[in-house]
This record gives C-alpha cells, structure tokens and sequence, in this order.
C-alpha cells in the first residue's frame, strides 16, 4: 500500500478544490479560454500550482486561493472570476 507524504496530501486537496473552481468559472463564461494548470514559484501564492488562463495570467489572487482552499469553491467566487476573465479576453 502507497502512503501520500504530508505535501502530496496538500497538494492533492489543493488541485481537487481548484479543479472543482475551475469547472464551476466555466459555467459563466461568454469567451473561449483554455484554463491551465502551471507550477508557479512565487511566495506570494499559498500553493505551487495555481490556474493560468490562456497560458499568460494568473486566474486567482493570493487572497482568492486562501478562500477557496479553507471555505472550498462556491458559485460567488466563480462568477467573479467568470466575470474578470470575460471582461478581461473579449
């Protein structure tokens, strides 16, 4: 039997509730993205896999992963993202 290291568990819980986000944001939008995950090494983010969308910026914010990791995805979160990537890819 394979046991998860304590990161690995972080880093699968992380990547559920992200992967649950992201499907959620695409129920709202109104353009055609390709949302991605990318490792990205800035200390700012809570985790090292974060969201990219069409391969050239961050979908969430710092604060925006804190949220969604602790209080998990829900449909307030995902239209506003919804909305700042239609708003940001027309």
């Amino acid at each position: 039997m394979y046991h998860l290291t304590e990161q690995q568990a972080q880093d699968l819980y992380a990547s559920d509730k992200f992967h649950q986000l992201a499907g959620m944001v695409s129920n709202y939008l109104k353009v055609r993205v390709m949302i991605d995950y990318k490792t990205v090494n800035d200390p700012a983010n809570i985790v090292k896999q974060v969201l990219i969308v069409n391969n050239s910026w961050q979908l969430t914010t710092p604060r925006e992963q804190e949220y969604v990791l602790f209080f998990g995805p829900d449909q307030k979160i995902a239209k506003k993202l919804a909305d700042r990537i239609n708003k940001l890819e027309k």
